[in-house]
């Protein structure tokens, strides 16, 4: 079983697996543009949980600066 594999199953995995960090490094970037948003940038906040959550409901709000190992979680996560 790939690390991949095994993180896709919630199980124990090696986030420095050289598969795994290749797919991150795409999600890291955009991470990072989210963490520099002002506080008062509501829309590109919720752009970027929209894009990255699989589902978001109405007035979900995340307290920047917002932290991940995984940059699209995997399964995708639903806030709100």
């Amino acid at each position: 079983m790939t690390e991949y594999e095994r993180m896709i199953q919630g199980l124990i995995y090696d986030p420095c697996d050289e598969t795994i960090m290749s797919e991150q490094r795409k999600y890291q970037d955009r991470l990072w543009e989210f963490n520099q948003l002002k506080p008062s940038d509501f829309a590109a906040k919720e752009a970027y949980m929209k894009e990255v959550f699989a589902e978001c409901g109405e007035n979900c709000y995340i307290e920047l600066p917002f932290f991940a190992n995984w940059g699209r979680p995997s399964p995708p996560s639903r806030l709100g």
